[in-house]
């Protein structure tokens, strides 16, 4: 299969190559490859401004909320030990050594958290473990 993807993409080339020439080739890959870089730009910088936000530890807020805690059938008590991962968003979260974001919720409410990762890589506190 792959040797069949190289004679069906190698016949083209060749031919736009005597048709066309290199110089007029490479320009138009060019063009190409500041596009696919540009709109890679525009990805990542949207990933960085619309991040899903993370549900503050209840250590932090003393509570929470009715819905999120009885949709997700959490204990309301739970603390967090670690105020190093007390962040707005996921990005910043990733960002935070020693945290993780994980997720958890049905239909349309979605919570986040961020927590701190435990030696084995698994979330060794906090709300995903419940």
């Amino acid at each position: 299969a792959v040797s069949a993807v190289n004679v069906i993409s190698t016949l083209p080339g060749m031919y736009l190559i005597e048709r066309l020439g290199r110089r007029t080739l490479t320009l138009i890959s060019m063009v190409g490859i500041i596009i696919s870089l540009v709109l890679l730009a525009v990805g990542f910088h949207l990933v960085r401004t619309k991040s899903p936000d993370v549900t503050k530890p209840i250590s932090t807020l003393g509570y929470m909320d009715n819905q999120v805690s009885s949709t997700l059938g959490m204990q309301t008590n739970l603390q967090s030990s670690n105020t190093d991962c007390l962040v707005d968003t996921c990005t910043e979260c990733v960002d935070t050594e020693g945290c993780g974001f994980c997720y958890t919720g049905e239909g349309d409410l979605m919570i986040g958290f961020c927590e701190q990762i435990g030696e084995n890589s698994d979330f060794s506190l906090g709300m995903c473990n419940q």
